[in-house]
């Protein structure tokens, strides 16, 4: 019989969804963490196990024994509970701290004080620190107490709401190590944590909570296009150098700057990956770096709708977009270019495969209106590698590469290749990430007004997170 199980929990606060589908076993003598952001739930899921908030749907079992509102007095007995920043009452000393259940429950004296001692020696707690109160004792102290007050009744179960936080990083290993003490006399250690590697450092097993979902604007994964698409996500400042040029301008030095974000906008369905409709947009702005003739060389503007679904290693897309292209005025004026008008609505699919570090991307598309009227068929493929990580001072680091290859019944199914390779910098515990690339193309012009001319560079790309 497992010592903690908790099955299908779901609880939302109004409308937002903080628990979906939540299902964990601990056995006896385990040590478990939970990891995740803000908001995900960890502590609402400590208090739901502690009968402080009712859930919306699910169970929780102590050694079989399932939790309602009629016995959660006696169930709380048998679970500790070490809040965020230990909840000490400030009115009373440490040993009041630690004993006022027992004395609640009418332990005798005795009892109370031999099991003061052995938690003080558990817990390695200066014994003369039993009698001082909260605002004399060290933040390590003041977390001890708390760890003895929720052992004080010898529970089944420990559960310990960021215990690390506020202290130092001695003081973390430390209250961790006396955790694995307090787990080796056979109470199972359920912990929560925002920093994974802390928790996973201190437990047996480690699991991150997902923040259940709205069905407005869900917290999910979306679509996003291959590492080195010309479509992009994010902030993004590019400089190349051409060798083969696409327009009258010759080759040169330029620049694009994009800017493009698609985010879920509705789930059809609960869960962490839901089937979902998500919005997207683009725009970008291509400049000539080399001729005074003309800065701007064109302005493009995308903007579409996803149906995105995740599983396990596979993922699907279908995307309706319309895109537009215009020629910038300088340009067609200087070089007495005509302006093509660019505006289109297309229908895409595409299916994407994780393979380890590798991410595998296919997609069909085909052009459901047009201006010029041109074949409508295209197709491509990208391969993203996410490389192994490293630490730069605080700041983690990643390698990534990608190669993304495209084709077009319209230049007659020339195949057009780009690759990037390049560093991302933080990203780490749902922060913000900047990434530095070098970039190469080969292939039909990006630029749709001679997208039948064809074009080669190398450059430099900066992205940022948004």
């Amino acid at each position: 019989m497992s010592l903690l199980t908790i099955a299908d929990l779901r609880h939302a606060h109004g409308t937002n969804v903080v628990l979906d589908g939540a299902n964990l076993t601990m056995q006896v003598g385990e040590r478990i963490g939970l990891v995740g952001r803000n908001g995900c739930g960890k502590s609402t899921l400590l208090r739901i196990l502690v009968g402080l908030v009712s859930p919306d749907r699910g169970t929780v079992e102590i050694n079989g024994d399932r939790l309602s509102s009629d016995n959660v007095r006696t169930m709380r007995q048998r679970m500790g509970y070490v809040i965020q920043d230990g909840g000490l009452f400030p009115h009373l000393t440490a040993r009041q701290n630690v004993t006022i259940m027992a004395r609640h429950l009418g332990w005798p004296p005795e009892r109370i004080r031999d099991r003061v001692a052995t938690l003080a020696g558990l817990t390695q707690f200066p014994r003369d620190g039993l009698e001082r109160y909260p605002v004399q004792l060290s933040g390590g102290q003041m977390q001890r107490v708390s760890l003895m007050r929720a052992l004080m009744l010898d529970p089944d179960v420990l559960l310990l709401d960021e215990p690390s936080a506020s202290l130092s990083p001695k003081m973390v290993d430390m209250i961790f190590d006396r955790i694995k003490v307090i787990n080796a006399e056979g109470t199972g250690v359920l912990l929560v944590e925002q920093n994974a590697r802390e928790a996973l450092s201190a437990c047996d097993r480690g699991y991150v909570l997902a923040m259940g979902q709205n069905r407005l604007l869900p917290d999910t994964p979306t679509f996003s296009y291959p590492l080195a698409s010309p479509q992009v996500e994010g902030l993004v400042g590019r400089a190349v150098q051409t060798s083969v040029a696409d327009n009258p301008l010759g080759t040169g030095a330029e620049g694009d700057v994009r800017i493009g974000k698609i985010f879920p906008l509705i789930a059809l369905e609960g869960g962490t990956n839901p089937l979902h409709v998500g919005f997207g947009v683009q725009v970008t702005g291509r400049f000539s770096l080399h001729d005074s003739r003309s800065s701007l060389l064109s302005s493009d503007w995308w903007v579409g709708l996803n149906l995105t679904k995740r599983w396990a290693k596979w993922d699907a897309t279908i995307q309706l977009f319309h895109e537009s292209s215009h020629l910038g005025d300088e340009l067609a004026e200087g070089a007495g270019i005509t302006r093509l008008d660019w505006t289109r609505e297309v229908a895409a699919i595409w299916v994407g495969r994780r393979l380890g570090a590798f991410h595998l991307t296919g997609s069909a598309s085909r052009v459901l209106q047009r201006e010029p009227h041109l074949p409508p068929l295209a197709a491509a493929l990208g391969l993203d590698w996410f490389g192994p990580s490293f630490g730069l001072g605080a700041i983690p680091v990643q390698l990534i590469a990608g190669i993304f290859g495209d084709a077009a019944e319209q230049t007659r199914w020339h195949v057009s290749v780009m690759g990037r390779l390049g560093l991302v910098l933080g990203g780490a515990d749902g922060r913000r990430s900047l990434s530095i690339s070098l970039i190469g193309y080969d292939g039909v012009s990006l630029q749709r007004q001679f997208y039948d001319q064809f074009t080669r560079y190398l450059g430099g790309e900066l992205r940022i997170d948004l």
